[in-house]
């Protein structure tokens, strides 16, 4: 699959890494030790300066290996410090079992504003690959579930590719993949046409 190569080919920060670095820190320190991960992480990110990075937790062998504060820093609060970025990087999961990831959703789910008294919903949201396969933690608003499917099973998507894929309006399709983007979904980059102007072309784990 497309998202597949793309995981692969973004610069990885192994667990192991972050977990040695963050006990040595530990040492001594009356903090938790999610909250020492996330700063280890955040200077990888920084060290590294890719749009899009990964990171590589296929070590968690159980999800009982990490406590909640550890779910909670490295899941949510680390998509929250990114999403204030001024450049906005990507950082993507790579887990190895689905219990880890259940345990991330989770995470995702309980930092999510539900849609209350009128105001809309406000999702955190992260996204995994598991078993070769792009997986969204926490809670994908409905209306843009088809959307997701077609971005993954295609790869990339163009405002217009999403209209003949799904019958929709150029507008809603453009405002569908702009959603996905502003919840940390989905990449986009920029493109010139040859006649002039330019469009966004949409991807999953780029």
């Amino acid at each position: 699959m497309r998202e597949r190569a793309g995981w692969l080919q973004s610069p990885h920060i192994p667990w192991p890494n972050v977990r040695g670095e963050a006990r040595r820190r530990a040492a001594g320190a009356a903090r938790k030790l999610g909250d020492i991960e996330l700063e280890v992480v955040l200077e990888e990110v920084d060290r590294l300066g890719a749009p899009r990075l990964v990171l590589d937790l296929r070590d968690v062998q159980d999800d009982d290996e990490l406590v909640t504060s550890e779910y909670f820093s490295l899941g949510p609060q680390l998509q929250r410090v990114l999403r204030e970025r001024a450049s906005a990087p990507l950082v993507l999961y790579r887990l190895g079992h689905a219990a880890v990831a259940e345990a991330f959703a989770a995470q995702f789910a309980r930092q999510s504003q539900p849609a209350r008294q009128g105001q809309p919903a406000q999702p955190l949201l992260g996204v995994a690959e598991i078993d070769g396969r792009t997986r969204v933690l926490g809670p994908l608003p409905r209306y843009l579930e088809p959307t997701l499917r077609a971005l993954t099973e295609r790869g990339e998507l163009t405002a217009a590719d999403l209209s003949d894929a799904l019958g929709l309006s150029l507008a809603v399709a453009s405002d569908y993949l702009g959603e996905l983007h502003r919840l940390r979904v989905a990449a986009r980059e920029r493109e010139n046409l040859p006649g002039g102007g330019a469009r966004f072309r949409y991807a999953l784990a780029l």
